[in-house]
């Protein structure tokens, strides 16, 4: 009975100090939880940073090709071989209004068709 009440007394004892070791402290608990919350903090912010230097190196390369090909088309045009054509001149200033080409009266072609009526 002795040797049992020994054993029981040895199996609480060691029931209890696995509970009391397995058990971490509140502010324990709270030091990991708040390191836990920094460092995914710090995943999602630097996630946000990548992803904001890929869109900005984006729109950058975009308009970068966009002004090259811009320059790239301009030299074309000016590379363009014109022949030593003369320019087209430019179209002549209006004269206004001149004087009218018909200044005869309105006489009938046969003058007895406007009498007779």
């Amino acid at each position: 009975m002795k040797r049992m009440y020994w054993l029981v007394l040895i199996c609480v004892f060691v029931a209890w100090a696995a509970l009391l070791s397995g058990c971490d402290t509140r502010e324990k608990r709270l030091q990991q939880e708040q390191q836990l919350m920094e460092r995914l903090m710090a995943d999602r912010l630097n996630m946000i940073r990548r992803v904001r230097r890929e869109e900005c190196e984006r729109r950058l390369m975009d308009s970068a090709v966009y002004i090259v090909d811009s320059l790239r088309i301009l030299e074309a045009r000016l590379a363009l071989d014109t022949l030593n054509r003369p320019y087209k001149p430019w179209r002549p200033d209006n004269p206004g209004p001149g004087p009218s080409i018909d200044t005869l009266e309105i006489k009938p072609l046969i003058p007895d068709s406007v009498k007779n009526r």
